[in-house]
């Protein structure tokens, strides 16, 4: 189990992209990256499916799974919340796989895999939740399951889930 703890949880490539303000550039991890750190170590023994999705005109959300066998050959699987800011300027197939890259991530990051670039561990504020519970609510996707999956987060997840669905 070390060792599967150990290959994951080295670092990934990065890219950057400029910002929407001037002389911003962000540096992220992209998904191709999380895919190929799965491949290199589970092989061909791990799947990845979205379980359910959500659409409104503002939004785009899915509940994603990912499925490995471990050491043991036994199967465990993961699941979390992805989502994304619907843009009528690309097609709803693009919105959602931007909104299911964006919950592999999360998943990928659930075993070890980093995709994160700061070492935020402190957990969600008070604040953070409010704000992303009060939009879950009037999209009208909050339930039980995302009030939990909130609560886990930590204040750096919290802050890059407001940004793409676009919180203030």
């Amino acid at each position: 189990m070390n060792e599967i703890i150990e290959k994951l949880a080295k670092p990934i490539e990065t890219k950057t992209r400029p910002g929407t303000k001037k002389g911003v550039v962000f540096t992220y991890f992209p998904v191709r990256s999380v895919i190929k750190r799965l491949n290199e170590v589970f092989g061909l023994t791990w799947n990845f499916s979205v379980k359910e999705h959500i659409i409104t005109k503002d939004n785009v959300a899915v509940l994603v799974r990912l499925e490995y066998l471990d050491e043991n050959e036994r199967l465990c699987h993961k699941e979390q919340f992805g989502g994304k800011k619907y843009e009528d300027s690309i097609s709803l197939a693009d919105n959602l796989k931007a909104a299911a890259s964006a919950g592999l991530k999360k998943v990928a990051e659930s075993i070890g895999i980093q995709t994160e670039l700061d070492d935020e561990t402190d957990e969600i504020t008070e604040e953070q939740f409010n704000k992303i519970k009060t939009h879950l609510e009037k999209e009208g996707i909050f339930n039980e399951k995302a009030e939990t999956m909130l609560k886990e987060m930590s204040k750096a997840d919290a802050e890059g889930l407001m940004q793409q669905l676009e919180i203030e």
